[in-house]
């Protein structure tokens, strides 16, 4: 996700895997592009889902506006010493 090798349709697009004509638009909302950050943050079809997970786990979450500080909220909030360290490992691996 974080590396944008998501088959979003904008990304399909930019591949030439979809033709000119094809819409990019979202396959959940219809309302703006299909690229990762909308489709996973921002839509307010996936947006709920989100909150019905998170009320589900009571954990209460504000949605970041960009992949980068999503990732990063959830990699401080790991409490485990072992995970911490498999996240800021992959995450390093990444930038």
């Amino acid at each position: 996700m974080i590396l944008d090798r998501i088959p979003t349709k904008v990304n399909l697009s930019k591949r030439r895997l979809l033709a000119i004509e094809d819409s990019k638009m979202c396959v959940f909302c219809g309302i703006l592009d299909e690229k990762i950050v909308h489709l996973f943050l921002h839509c307010h079809v996936t947006s709920q889902i989100w909150r019905e997970v998170m009320n589900w786990i009571q954990f209460n979450f504000i949605t970041p506006p960009n992949l980068i500080t999503h990732f990063n909220c959830w990699s401080s909030a790991l409490r485990g010493k072992k995970l911490r360290k498999g996240v800021l490992v992959i995450w390093h691996a990444v930038i």
